[in-house]
């Protein structure tokens, strides 16, 4: 089943007979149809200007490979159609009959999602943890071109912790963007401005995913959590930081570049942080 939010303020059921079976992973929008799509490949699509209202023959086949459907996501005036193994873009051709999408070819990428849960996307970049027939897991990214950004030890912990318990959801604080990978009981966050990652730990895992609000004040971040069972919405409220995490104070570790000399024992008499004090 599916469901849509009205304008009015009502979650409503889609109805329609001929809505597929079988859909994996959320709707993607563009010039006026609703996309989804199923386990089998297919990539169907609403009527124009519609999301409630379906046609059983408006769809077309993602099998540039023969994979396992995972799901699509916009990006810029493209669809992003993910497979287990793959990953097909289509463009709006304007087709008068059945779908409206047509592929194109040349851009399939030999790369899939583990699942739905592991897509994220930040702006017009979008970043999933994909597999390949070779195996192993990784992070990618895909802006202008598709790339990895995951290291070797963070890809040997995720794949420990296993493609099932893997994903992925992105924030913005402190004028910088981030990647958060949730894996089994690690977090590793990937700060796209500075290209690095560091790990955030917690009692639980309070950070499943997240959403910011763009408008009215304060501009605040909103997280909900799989492993809690608090009914808690969390919040970071850049008007008021009460540097804890669900209530409880939290430490953490900095970590320097390499200093001193090779593999000679450096010792250092007097070290200083700079920064701002808390009040």
């Amino acid at each position: 089943t599916a469901w849509f939010y009205q304008p009015s303020g009502t979650v409503t059921k889609i109805v329609d007979g001929d809505f597929p079976s079988g859909t994996v992973g959320g709707f993607a929008h563009m010039d006026g149809f609703a996309f989804i799509m199923t386990a089998t490949g297919k990539l169907y699509n609403s009527d124009v200007n519609s999301v409630s209202a379906w046609t059983s023959t408006s769809f077309v086949s993602a099998n540039s490979y023969p994979d396992s459907g995972i799901g699509v996501i916009r990006k810029g005036d493209k669809l992003m159609a993910f497979g287990t193994e793959s990953i097909q873009f289509f463009y709006n051709a304007g087709n008068a009959s059945g779908s409206p999408l047509s592929r194109v070819e040349s851009m399939t990428i030999k790369v899939g999602a583990v699942s739905a849960d592991a897509i994220t996307q930040v702006k017009d970049e979008v970043f999933w943890c994909g597999s390949s027939p070779q195996g192993g897991l990784a992070i990618y990214k895909y802006g202008s071109s598709w790339e990895r950004v995951s290291t070797p030890e963070i890809e040997a912990i995720i794949l420990l912790a296993g493609a099932a318990n893997v994903s992925l959801t992105a924030c913005m604080f402190f004028g910088r963007y981030f990647v958060v990978v949730v894996a089994s009981t690690v977090t590793f966050v990937y700060c796209i401005d500075e290209k690095a990652w560091h790990e955030w730990a917690g009692v639980e895992t309070l950070w499943y995913k997240c959403a910011g609000l763009s408008g009215g004040s304060p501009q605040s971040i909103y997280a909900i959590s799989k492993t809690s069972t608090s009914g808690k919405v969390f919040k970071i409220d850049p008007t008021s930081y009460v540097f804890q995490d669900n209530g409880l104070a939290y430490t953490a570790t900095i970590q320097t570049a390499l200093i001193g000399e090779s593999n000679v024992k450096t010792f250092w008499d007097e070290a200083e942080i700079l920064g701002d004090r808390q009040t």
